[in-house]
Parts: structure tokens; C-alpha cells; sequence
């Protein structure tokens, strides 16, 4: 394994667990889920110990981040996504309808983005990867994140509200110009404004 990264930790005033601490620590580790992966392949060791992600991190330990020397051959997706915008740190894209962002299925928009955008010069380059989801039957425009720094922008943005999504939908008959819709969806309230 080739170490990717070092941190040290600062003394801490109450223990944390290492899937919450983890986060936003290393710059090739963007989320919790990638953090979460990586601990479970082996590759962070906390005080040259294999982590798990329930270890508390308590302060003045040395969090090591490793590269896995397996190459990974795994197949390619063709999927020709429609790009709206790309440069250096991000991407949007146009998803069709009846393909999934991302899952434990092979055709996922996210599978389809390195073959489709080009890769960040950036030091803090990551493989691309979608910062939201659209539902499988949905279209529409999906924002994707190409270094880790503007996946935590942009994560920040939809946390604080700050992106809107306006979402529109063809209806049969006829509506009246605006309302409110209050119908509960899988057993969770809900209130839709048009």
C-alpha cells in the first residue's frame, strides 16, 4: 500500500467515533461514505492500527490514509451523457429519465462519469461523483463534483438550502394556476406548493 496522506489529530475535548471525525480531514476523501469505504478496505490506520469505523478518536493520534496497490478492473460503462457545463472542479450534466445516479446496479450515471468528463488537474482531483440524486424516472440537471473541495462546497450549498431545485411535471386534465397538494408519500407527510 502507498500512504496517501497523514493527519494528526488535535487533543480533542470529548471522544469521537472515526466516521464522524474522518470527514472533511482528507483531501482525496470527500464524504462520509467514501471515508466509511475505506476504512473497510483497510486503508486508514489509526496509530498504525486498522481502524474501524465505531474506534473513538480521543486526540494526539497519527491517521494514516493509504492507496490500495490492486488495480481495479472493473469494466467501463458506455453511456454518452449530455454536458451542460465542465470545467476543472465540476460538472453538469443532463440526466435522462430511467437510469439510476448511482446504486448496486452497473448502468448508474455515476459509473458513466469518468468515461464522459474529463479529469481535474487539481491536486485535490477525485473520481467525479454526483452531489444530490435524482429519482430513477426523473430527468433533469444533476451538479457533479470533480475535486473534493467542491464536493464539500457544493454538499454545503444543498445542507444550507442555498441550491434550489425547481422540478416540473406533466399533468393529465385540468389544474388550477397554483395551490398546495398535502397527500402523504410512503407514510411521511408532505406538502407540495405549484
Amino acid at each position: 500500500m502507498k500512504l496517501l496522506e497523514t493527519h494528526h489529530v488535535p487533543l480533542l475535548k470529548k471522544p469521537i467515533r472515526l466516521q464522524e471525525y474522518g470527514v472533511d480531514i482528507f483531501v482525496t476523501i470527500p464524504t462520509k461514505s467514501a471515508l466509511k469505504k475505506a476504512i473497510k478496505k483497510g486503508l486508514i490506520l489509526v496509530d498504525e492500527k486498522s481502524a474501524s469505523t465505531g474506534l473513538y478518536i480521543r486526540g494526539n493520534e497519527i491517521i494514516h490514509l493509504y492507496q490500495s496497490n490492486q488495480k481495479s478492473a472493473l469494466k467501463k460503462l458506455i453511456l454518452p451523457l449530455e454536458i451542460l457545463f465542465e470545467d476543472d472542479y465540476l460538472a453538469v450534466i443532463y440526466k435522462p429519465a430511467g437510469v439510476l445516479v448511482s446504486g448496486n446496479t452497473f448502468v448508474t450515471i455515476a459509473n458513466a462519469l469518468p468515461q464522459n468528463l474529463q479529469k481535474s488537474t487539481q491536486e485535490d482531483a477525485v473520481q467525479p461523483q454526483p452531489v444530490h440524486r435524482l429519482d430513477y424516472a426523473t430527468s433533469g440537471v444533476l451538479l457533479v463534483g470533480k475535486t473534493s473541495r467542491s464536493i464539500i462546497a457544493l454538499n454545503k450549498l444543498f445542507e444550507n438550502k442555498e441550491i434550489i431545485k425547481i422540478y416540473m411535471a406533466v399533468c393529465i386534465g385540468k389544474m388550477k394556476s397554483h395551490g398546495i397538494i398535502k397527500i402523504p408519500i410512503d407514510n411521511k407527510s408532505s406538502e407540495t406548493h405549484y
